[in-house]
């Protein structure tokens, strides 16, 4: 069975504990703060795994090079990047 549950990333990076295969399904603004809702498929046994997003703003600089991009979402005047850390 699965399941869709919402994370708001308040920090950054926002660390989550995941099942391992757990996909993000949408990322957009949610009462001004970037937020992702995440397929969970709660009967696969799955390990728990730590998972790590960060969020850039357009023009600011990128970490690590081999983040894996996730979605785009505009806060006002801003528009953030979300990024997994690989």
């Amino acid at each position: 069975m699965k399941t869709i549950h919402k994370y708001h990333l308040t920090e950054n990076p926002t660390e989550l504990i995941l099942p391992h295969g757990s996909t993000v399904v949408c990322v957009h603004e949610q009462n001004g703060t970037p937020t992702l809702w995440i397929e969970i498929n709660l009967n696969a046994g799955a390990p728990m795994e730590k998972t790590t997003f960060r969020i850039v703003g357009t023009g600011g600089l990128m970490k690590h090079g081999n983040d894996q991009y996730i979605g785009t979402c505009f806060i006002d005047e801003f528009v953030w990047h979300v990024y997994k850390i690989m």
